[in-house]
């Protein structure tokens, strides 16, 4: 299975970028047919910050925007300097804190907006990006993720115990960008916000590391248009 998906993407790679988009975008509108545990997931998402029904048609669009952001990452190595800025935009507050500052800026990440696209156009005209991702099974799964990635400047670290100390001793003294996904705790530890009128987990890593290291934290959500 984990070498199919692996070829899967390795393929994408080499499809113009319109035509993986319309197929990641035609598997989305089919999955979205599905009563699957995402489906369930993404409605009870929304019930939980809107008293409004979520639709069949914001259902398929979702689904479609998600599937089309996975089946475009393979290609990007590919894509032009012109191509990715044209697909981008970054708030100006951030953009000059990038500019003005010599070591590590953290940022606390929303699950949203494509982070493989973000970081391309971050190492073009912001600040390399190092993160950390959950260490996929198996092995060579998670290799063809971090390889991918650093084919356009991204360097990943596996979440696994320790990786806290080495993310942070990696990028100490470095000009980079540390974007860290902070609206979701699965360690049971995270710090309890008020989310759209909610208590939730946030994760405390984003903190802690910017405290640390004397960095600059921002809080930052992306979204696809």
């Amino acid at each position: 299975m984990s070498h199919g998906l692996v070829t899967t993407f390795k393929a994408l790679g080499h499809v113009p970028p319109r035509v993986a988009a319309g197929l990641g975008r035609g598997s989305g509108v089919v999955a979205s047919l599905f009563d699957s545990k995402s489906k369930q997931q993404l409605i009870a998402n929304h019930q939980r910050l809107s008293d409004k029904p979520l639709d069949s048609a914001h259902i398929r669009e979702a689904f479609a925007s998600y599937f089309e952001m996975f089946a475009q990452s393979p290609s990007l190595p590919g894509w032009s300097k012109t191509r990715i800025t044209r697909s981008m935009s970054v708030d100006d507050d951030l953009a000059q804190a990038v500019a003005q500052e010599d070591g590590p800026i953290v940022i606390a990440m929303t699950h949203g907006g494509n982070w493989d696209l973000a970081a391309a156009f971050a190492s073009f005209h912001l600040a390399p990006v190092v993160t950390v991702a959950e260490a996929l099974e198996p092995p060579e799964l998670f290799d063809y993720f971090v390889e991918s990635r650093a084919a356009f400047g991204m360097k990943v670290f596996a979440a696994k115990r320790g990786v806290f100390e080495q993310l942070r001793e990696y990028v100490r003294g470095k000009h980079v960008m540390v974007p860290l996904l902070a609206d979701r705790d699965i360690s049971g530890s995270g710090i309890e916000v008020d989310f759209g009128g909610h208590s939730a987990l946030v994760a405390a890593g984003p903190a802690a590391l910017a405290s640390q290291l004397d960095a600059p934290l921002f809080a930052l959500h992306m979204s696809r248009l």
